[in-house]
């Protein structure tokens, strides 16, 4: 079962000063979240090296789901006010993009392992 997603915004990352690094409440294997940008309504996450895309997948996810605080304190934290169009990030070189139309898990990995064997293609 998938979880809403509450954020909280805790700092501007260093080693930018444009990544801005979210607590996440109630998650289970992820606890922060790094956002290089918010443009246009699109929120550009990076993925810790060390996660699996499952878990980021029902993050993701959960940052669709009523009740989510994720657009709202993105906007925020980058002073930045749009309607939230959605969520995009790379995750071992497969670039997904997210939105209202394919948030959930299930279409989230399908569109990574699609990304993955066309990688394998090429």
């Amino acid at each position: 079962m998938v979880n809403v997603t509450l954020v909280h915004f805790e700092k501007v990352c260093s080693h930018d000063n444009m990544t801005r690094e979210f607590r996440v409440e109630s998650r289970g294997k992820i606890k922060t979240i790094k956002v290089r940008s918010y443009s246009h309504g699109w929120a550009t996450i990076q993925p810790d090296p060390i996660c699996y895309i499952e878990d980021l997948a029902e993050l993701v996810e959960g940052c669709f789901l009523n009740g989510s605080n994720f657009p709202r304190e993105v906007m925020k934290a980058f002073e930045y006010n749009s309607v939230f169009e959605g969520v995009e990030f790379e995750f071992n070189g497969v670039t997904i993009k997210v939105n209202h139309k394919n948030f959930k898990k299930e279409e989230i990995m399908k569109a990574y392992w699609k990304g993955v064997k066309k990688r394998k293609k090429v």
